[in-house]
C-alpha cells in the first residue's frame, strides 16, 4: 500500500495491486478522501502568480497564498488566505454539500485570477458521475477519465485521475454539456508534487482560461495525520 496525502483535496488513496474497479468505486475512492488515509491535516504556503492579456500587453502579478485543510471520514474543512486579506473558510461533506464562508469584509482578489474555493477544495467531485470514457495518459501517468455534473455550480466537470494511484491530475470546467470540440471555461491541473513525513501533497498548480492563467507554488509544507485535540489550531487569522 502506498499512501498518499495530496492536498487541495487531492487527498489520493492507495495503489491496487492487479484489479481493475468500476466505475462507482473508483469514483467513490475519489470523493471520501479519509475513506483510506484517515484523518490528517496539511499546511502550505506559497505565492499566486496571475498572468493575463489586457490591451495587448501581458500583466503578471504576485500574491500570497495560504491554505490549511482538516480532513476527517466525511469531511473536511478547509481555510484559504489570499493576500493575507482575504480569506474563506470552506466546510465539504464529501457527496453531499459545500458550504462557503468568508472571513473578510475584501473580497474579489481570488475571483479576478481565477481562484474558487470550492475549486481547490475539490467540492466538484460531489457531483454525479456521468459517464467514464477511454483512458487517457498525462504527463506519462496512464489516467481514467470521468465527467461530472454538479447541479449545486449548474457545471459539468471533466476529470483526469490517476489509474493506480486514485489523484486528480487534471480538471476541465464547462458551463454546458461538453461535446468533443467543446472549450473549458477554465482547467485546473496539477504540475508536481513533493513529500513530507511520508506524505505527498500538490506542491504545483495551474488554473487558466481563456486569455489568463493563475500559477500556485507552495514552497513551505507541514502534513501529519489529524488528532481532534488539535481542533482548528493550523488555521491563520487575517492580518
Amino acid at each position: 500500500m502506498r499512501i498518499f496525502i495530496i492536498f487541495l483535496c487531492f487527498f489520493a488513496s492507495f495503489f491496487v495491486f492487479g484489479k481493475e474497479i468500476d466505475s462507482k468505486e473508483f469514483f467513490a475512492v475519489l470523493q471520501d478522501a479519509a475513506r483510506l488515509n484517515g484523518s490528517t491535516y496539511g499546511v502550505l504556503e506559497g505565492s499566486a502568480i496571475h498572468s493575463r492579456r489586457e490591451k495587448g500587453r501581458k500583466i503578471t502579478e504576485e500574491f500570497p497564498c495560504f491554505m490549511a485543510v482538516i480532513i476527517t471520514p466525511g469531511k473536511s474543512i478547509t481555510q484559504i488566505i489570499l493576500n493575507n486579506d482575504e480569506g474563506y473558510i470552506v466546510g465539504r461533506v464529501q457527496k453531499e454539500s459545500t458550504s462557503v464562508r468568508r472571513l473578510s469584509k475584501k473580497s474579489g482578489l481570488m475571483e479576478r485570477i481565477g481562484l474558487s474555493p470550492r475549486d481547490l477544495a475539490m467540492s466538484f467531485l460531489d457531483g454525479e458521475l456521468l459517464k467514464e470514457f477511454e483512458p487517457q495518459t498525462l504527463r506519462m501517468v496512464p489516467c481514467r477519465v470521468f465527467l461530472i455534473y454538479n447541479k449545486n455550480q449548474q457545471e459539468w466537470v471533466k476529470i483526469y485521475a490517476a489509474k493506480e494511484y486514485f489523484f486528480v491530475l487534471k480538471a476541465e470546467f464547462f458551463k454546458s454539456l461538453p461535446s468533443e470540440k467543446s472549450i473549458p471555461s477554465r482547467t485546473l491541473e496539477v504540475h508536481s508534487f513533493a513529500q513530507k513525513n511520508s506524505l505527498y501533497y500538490v506542491k504545483a498548480l495551474e488554473i487558466f482560461g481563456p486569455g489568463w492563467r493563475t500559477d500556485v507554488e507552495f514552497d513551505k509544507a507541514d502534513m501529519n495525520k489529524y488528532d481532534p485535540e488539535q481542533g482548528t489550531a493550523i488555521f491563520r487569522r487575517l492580518k
